[in-house]
């Protein structure tokens, strides 16, 4: 009952909170590390964030990121919660909880963490650098993918 409620608290919590939320579209570059190699590559984020009064800032995104490793496609998939602070008025630092779907020879799935920073240079035009880990589950192996991103977001 209480791990229902819990859940029910936050899910209530969450869609109150983006209900007033803006629009964000972000293209980024991003280092992945994989199985022990490193690629770069492009990614695209939409979502929604909102900084309360008392100056929480909490967010939902979906991301799509690309790289290309030994000639062969890497693509992860991602929702992610962002729950941070906004220290200064177009500042935020936040923590990110992450589900990850990964797909290069097989597709494995994973959650993680990490964290995030954001700067609004405008009112619509920012910029972001954000870094996670997850620890995925392939077919019959574990391993462990960091993602770092850096770009451009606009908000709407």
């Amino acid at each position: 009952m209480k791990k229902t409620l819990l859940k029910l608290t936050t899910a209530t919590l969450l869609v109150a909170t983006m209900a007033q939320a803006e629009m964000v579209l972000s293209v980024q570059g991003t280092n992945v590390e994989y199985m022990n190699e490193n690629a770069n590559g492009v990614g695209i984020s939409w979502g929604f964030e909102k900084t309360l009064e008392n100056k929480i800032y909490s967010s939902i995104t979906f991301d799509i990121d690309y790289a290309d490793i030994k000639n062969q496609a890497l693509t992860d998939y991602s929702g992610n919660l962002k729950l941070g602070y906004s220290p200064l008025k177009d500042l935020n630092i936040y923590a990110i909880g992450s589900a990850l779907t990964q797909s290069y020879n097989t597709t494995a799935y994973g959650f993680g963490y990490g964290g995030g920073i954001s700067y609004n240079i405008t009112n619509s035009i920012g910029i972001q650098a954000e870094y996670k880990t997850h620890t995925m589950t392939a077919n019959t192996y574990e391993y462990d993918t960091s993602i770092a991103t850096a770009g451009l977001k606009y908000s709407f």
